[in-house]
């Protein structure tokens, strides 16, 4: 992947709802990647808004997101410390001490993260302990996921907590093409 912007634009398979996400180098190897999702859910218009900076290797150094106008329905950010604990704007979070990845529900980008960082051979497999961020459901819970990469450009996802799991094609920068029955990238196209 290059040191360029990047943009993307994925919708949700049901069409109710469009990310628009774009990747900007910052000082040194670091990014930041801003987004924008809007849509309707349980019948009802949304927008989240989030932000990730990561370091070189697509680690996470901190995130904030925000849910409503300015934040009004629900907003949540946290920093990782270089110490590797994860803080909030008020206190040390030792629950998320483990963790070393984010993962938020509303988007495909957040697996994009532990797999460009891990960077698994075929047929290795990896488990990672994540900030796993619901926006809908308002919450924020430490939680165990596993990838498996099939080939280059496909990983097996599972999270043993909800009983979940996917084949997840990606492109050559680890970006998801097609998240089966949650999300289809829809520029640039495969």
């Amino acid at each position: 992947m290059s040191d360029s912007k990047r943009e993307v634009l994925w919708r949700t398979w049901d069409s109710d709802a469009m990310e628009y996400l774009r990747l900007l180098p910052t000082q040194g190897r670091s990014q930041v990647a801003e987004s924008l999702i809007i849509g309707v859910n349980a019948g009802k218009p949304f927008q989240i808004r989030y932000q990730v900076e990561l370091e070189s290797r697509f680690k996470v150094r901190s995130f904030e997101l925000e849910v409503g106008e300015d934040g009004e329905d629900f907003r949540a950010a946290m920093y990782h410390e270089i110490t590797g604990q994860w803080v909030d704007a008020n206190s040390i979070l030792p629950e998320f001490d483990a963790c070393e990845y984010i993962d938020i529900t509303a988007t495909p980008f957040t697996n994009t993260l532990p797999i460009r960082h891990l960077k698994l051979k075929k047929g290795e497999s990896a488990d990672i302990n994540v900030v796993y961020v619901n926006p809908f459901e308002r919450t924020v819970t430490p939680e165990m996921q596993r990838y498996t990469c099939l080939s280059p450009n496909l990983y097996h996802f599972e999270m043993p907590s909800i009983d979940f799991s996917a084949d997840i094609p990606v492109d050559d920068d680890g970006f998801v093409l097609d998240y089966p029955d949650l999300f289809r990238r829809v520029w640039p196209r495969p």
